[in-house]
């Protein structure tokens, strides 16, 4: 949370063009980093997104992301999945 607000700092005053990029990070209980992989932690970030334009994308480490697609597209969300964030045991393991 505090790195989107330094990204809307840097973006009102025009030190970043944008729409600028965010990677929000949510993870399971093996892994801690960001916040729980809940509706809840997703809401924390939600909650604090700068005015200005950002686009922005999930990453779950330690857990697959498929429970939050729902909200994550339903807020305007992008998914980072598969890129080394979990092994995805229901898909066989392709990562």
């Amino acid at each position: 949370i505090p790195n989107l607000r330094l990204a809307g700092a840097f973006l009102a005053a025009g030190l970043v063009p944008a729409p600028a990029f965010a990677s929000l990070v949510l993870s399971g209980e093996r892994t801690m980093m960001g916040h729980p992989a809940t509706e809840a932690g997703l809401r924390a970030y939600l909650d604090c997104m700068p005015d200005q334009p950002i686009e922005w994308s999930v990453l779950c480490g330690g857990q697959e992301i498929f429970h939050m697609l729902p909200m994550i597209c339903r807020e305007g969300g992008h998914v980072s999945a598969g890129l080394g964030d979990t092994a995805y045991s229901s898909l066989g393991q392709p990562t």
